[in-house]
């Protein structure tokens, strides 16, 4: 079992529980890190830094070995890391293109990422995928809930949230 945080200092810290160790995964030159999201296994985490530019990009670190791997590119905005059920993947969003688009890319770094373009203009937040993996919830910047069709690339509205934020499980 493992705990994982950010502190003031702009460190990314990695606590083992049972022999109480603390390792320091990445140090963030700029604002520091966010969106701290274990895969299903709990082998690997998905977090954001920005880049020297300001630019947010999206990182694996992988427990067994320590290794890390940046999945965007510094010229993009990239951010809402949301792994897969079977935790082969992770949805994000992206301005690549100057709109912005779903992309989901696979945590081993080698499979090319799919871009799936999103309904209609607006800033995107909260991508949960369903339990089969098929489907993927998400919300934009008017409070409507979307479902994306994984393997279509297709997106239906279907409803209203009222929290702008909502933390989903």
């Amino acid at each position: 079992k493992h705990l994982v945080w950010a502190d003031k200092d702009r460190k990314l810290w990695l606590h083992e529980l049972t022999t109480r160790t603390t390792t320091l995964i990445a140090n963030s030159a700029r604002s520091g890190f966010g969106e701290l999201v274990w895969s299903p296994d709990s082998q690997w985490l998905a977090y954001t830094d920005p880049a020297s530019n300001l630019v947010q990009q999206i990182h694996l670190y992988r427990l067994a070995d320590g290794s890390k791997n940046t999945v965007t590119s510094d010229r993009v905005e990239s951010y809402s890391p949301a792994w897969s059920p079977d935790g082969k993947s992770v949805a994000y969003f992206s301005d690549a293109g100057g709109a912005y688009k779903l992309v989901i890319a696979s945590q081993d770094g080698i499979t090319p990422a799919r871009t799936i373009a999103l309904p209609e203009p607006s800033f995107y937040y909260t991508p949960a995928w369903s339990p089969d993996g098929s489907k993927i919830l998400y919300t934009d910047a008017h409070l409507r809930l979307w479902v994306t069709d994984v393997v279509a690339g297709r997106s239906t509205r279907v409803d209203t949230d009222p929290f702008m934020l909502p933390e989903r499980s």
